[in-house]
């Protein structure tokens, strides 16, 4: 399974996504943490976030359904290949 292009793939894509979200909410921090701010600026960075947060959850579903059925069909071969041995 370590050789696996596809599994590979996924997981850097689930990566990406949480690193996204993590460095939006360090944005978010920063722009809170100077109180010179706009509110429409804060708005906006807060609402950044919700929608990346968002995204990344209906990714991460996505993802994680995409890794099991890839699994089983892993699985499957290899059930196959031994039961054919």
């Amino acid at each position: 399974m370590d050789d696996d292009d596809f599994l590979v793939d996924i997981a850097a894509k689930r990566i990406a996504i949480q690193r996204h979200i993590k460095d939006l909410k360090a944005e978010l921090s920063k722009i809170k943490a100077e109180h010179k701010k706009s509110f429409w600026s804060l708005y906006k960075a807060e609402c950044d976030l919700t929608k990346a947060k968002m995204r990344g959850r209906e990714a991460e579903v996505k993802l994680k359904n995409s890794w099991t059925k890839r699994t089983w069909e892993l699985f499957k071969v290899l059930k196959f290949k031994k039961w054919k041995k």
